[in-house]
């Protein structure tokens, strides 16, 4: 049996996942770019990036720090893409955003 969601639903379920924008929110700041020395342009975007970021993790309001969120990122970059899939599959269903330790003790389980 499908289930068919009206497109308004459809649109909050895709755009409205916290755990989905803290995780970009993380690729981000774990993306950032060496800033070139003496150039106080790049250091002024570097800290421009970093506010906007952060300012939107604390926004969402999560349970888990951002330390973890980006260690989740740099992990997850690693791995498999169907370590990746299952992972995301679990974790979907989720409230909470996950933290590390939860993390680890899937990529355990999957050993």
């Amino acid at each position: 049996m499908k289930i068919f969601l009206l497109p308004g639903k459809l649109v909050i379920r895709c755009y409205n996942n916290k755990q989905l924008i803290a995780m970009m929110h993380a690729k981000h700041l774990c993306q950032i770019t060496q800033v070139r020395k003496g150039d106080a342009s790049s250091v002024r975007q570097l800290i421009t990036l970093v506010s906007r970021h952060m300012n939107a993790l604390q926004a969402l309001s999560l349970n888990v720090p951002v330390q973890d969120l980006k260690m989740n990122r740099l992990m997850l970059a690693t791995i498999d893409p169907e370590t990746q899939r299952e992972w995301e599959h679990i974790t979907t269903t989720s409230i909470d955003t996950p933290t590390t330790t939860e993390l680890v003790t899937f990529l355990e389980s999957r050993c």
